[in-house]
């Protein structure tokens, strides 16, 4: 008789020591015949010589399985030229890598360009790029036209792509079972497409929540914030966990006609009061003055309505209020209530000027206000104010490249790291006239000797915002004899060598050679 493979495994798994492999006679069959031959008395070397022997016998006489599937559809006909060998080189070597620093910023632009253009990329990276679009919302975002119908078609033969042809159905019951990041990703999901049922999920749990799970989950009201949530921020406004309560304050701040700004509003109105300037041909103007009256210490309702009553070292416990106060009010009720534009209010004299300073910059930010945020920039990069990157952010890109045109001039290293942060933090595509100070500043400090090791590495971080028509510029006129050139070589290296790589791609999708 023959033996089975299956049978040889249970003897595998109970061991030859327990069970001796089954018993072979030669029978009419060439399988029981060779089974026969591989006994021998050693019985790990009969099993195995079995099992060698019955497994490669089932194999190759099974029968293949005949499940029908349907035929895949060929993709159809693309309306647009594919991009050009050349200019789809560079996109295969971002997706493969290259300058991975900044390849995220340059897919983009490629992207961009491709699409401006009306070409498409090449059916070989579809692939490639649809599985970065699948790690980085940011990517695919960016796709627009440039995948053609071929990768609307490709998308759907692969699960891990579906997000471009179609929002995958929110499952509703991660929110019972799903770990923190399931029903915060569900949540994010919901408040885009549904905002008031991802309210109801949040209502119906939320007196159970832990608190950090509260912290994290109201966060995601911000998307798709509108006067529907006011009701269910009011309550969590007293909160036991201060991440919460502020979180609800400044959300209700930026729901115009609240209740909360409203009360706010009320209650800020009688202590500032602002007086402007005068001027006279007799005598010297007279500066704008502001005058702060500190709010009641037993004003238990107000203390409800800031971020957080306890103020940190240095800052009283009144004056810590109408700073918070200061943040959330809605900027405009100062020019309008003043007729007054923001540089006047914030230049005008005060006992409480930082204080007030700091309250204003804290809401420039928040509400990004760029006319404010202009106003106020000056005195938070003078008081080293850590919310002046985010300032950045909120200017418009004219203003914030005047600003910091100002400080282009070498004066310390720590200096120059100030300079290099906040030329990193500003993301929008520079000028020509910018970037051509940016570059000149450049060569002025990689003459100097230096260890500033994080300026060095972030020179290649700026090529994706030079203007295009600079980045030849890139290549000439650095400081290569002298002191500091052997500490900044390689920094500059880099960024000449992104520099050029962009050019060459610009002008290979743009002129399709």
């Amino acid at each position: 008789m023959t033996v089975s493979f299956q049978t040889l495994v249970q003897v595998a798994l109970l061991g030859t020591e327990r069970q001796s492999p089954p018993e072979i006679s030669a029978g009419p069959t060439s399988l029981g015949q060779l089974q026969q031959q591989a006994v021998s008395p050693n019985r790990e070397q009969t099993l195995l010589s079995l099992a060698a022997l019955t497994g490669v016998h089932e194999r190759i006489g099974s029968v293949p399985p005949s499940e029908a599937k349907p035929a895949v559809e060929l993709a159809p006909a693309e309306n647009a030229a594919r991009a050009t060998d050349h200019a789809a080189g560079f996109l295969h070597r971002l997706l493969n890598g290259d300058f991975s620093s900044i390849a995220q910023d340059l897919i983009i632009e490629w992207l961009r360009l491709a699409e401006r253009s009306n070409q498409l990329v090449p059916p070989q990276l579809l692939p490639m790029l649809l599985d970065a679009g699948a790690e980085k919302s940011e990517l695919r975002e960016s796709f627009g036209r440039t995948i053609g119908e071929r990768g609307s078609w490709l998308s759907k033969l692969n699960g891990r792509w579906h997000y471009v042809h179609q929002a995958v159905a929110a499952d509703e019951s991660k929110w019972e079972t799903g770990e923190l990041a399931e029903r915060v990703g569900l949540l994010a999901q919901l408040r885009r497409t549904n905002p008031d049922r991802a309210r109801e999920l949040v209502f119906s749990t939320w007196k159970d929540e832990p608190p950090d799970e509260r912290a994290a989950i109201i966060q995601k009201f911000e998307i798709g914030l509108s006067s529907a949530d006011e009701d269910f921020l009011e309550q969590t406004l007293v909160d036991k966990r201060k991440e919460v309560r502020g979180t609800a304050a400044t959300l209700l701040a930026r729901i115009p006609g609240s209740r909360y700004v409203k009360r706010l509003i009320a209650r800020a109105e009688p202590l500032i009061k602002f007086t402007p300037g005068g001027s006279s041909l007799l005598k010297k103007a007279k500066p704008a003055r502001i005058e702060l009256e500190l709010p009641a210490a037993d004003d238990k309702s107000l203390r409800a309505d800031v971020l957080d009553a306890k103020p940190p070292k240095g800052i009283g416990e009144k004056v810590w209020i109408i700073i918070q106060i200061l943040q959330l009010v809605p900027l405009q009720t100062w020019t309008d209530k003043w007729s007054t534009a923001p540089e006047a209010i914030v230049g005008a004299n005060s006992d409480f000027k930082n204080e007030l300073l700091r309250g204003w910059t804290w809401a420039a930010v928040s509400q990004k206000n760029a006319a404010w945020a202009n106003a106020v920039f000056p005195h938070a990069l003078a008081s080293k104010d850590e919310r002046v990157p985010a300032l950045l952010e909120a200017l418009n890109p004219d203003a914030a490249e005047r600003h910091l045109e100002d400080l282009f001039e070498v004066k310390s290293e720590e200096r120059r790291q100030l300079q290099a942060s906040l030329l990193s933090n500003l993301v929008h595509p520079w000028s020509a006239a910018f970037s051509r100070k940016v570059l000149d500043w450049l060569r002025k400090i990689t003459a100097l000797e230096s260890f500033d090791w994080q300026t060095r590495n972030q020179l290649v971080r700026f090529v994706p915002r030079l203007a295009p028509e600079m980045l030849r510029e890139t290549m000439a006129d650095w400081p290569v004899d002298s002191k500091g050139w052997e500490f900044w070589k390689s920094g500059v290296d880099d960024l000449i060598s992104a520099a050029q790589f962009r050019d060459e791609m610009i002008r290979a999708i743009d002129k399709r050679i």
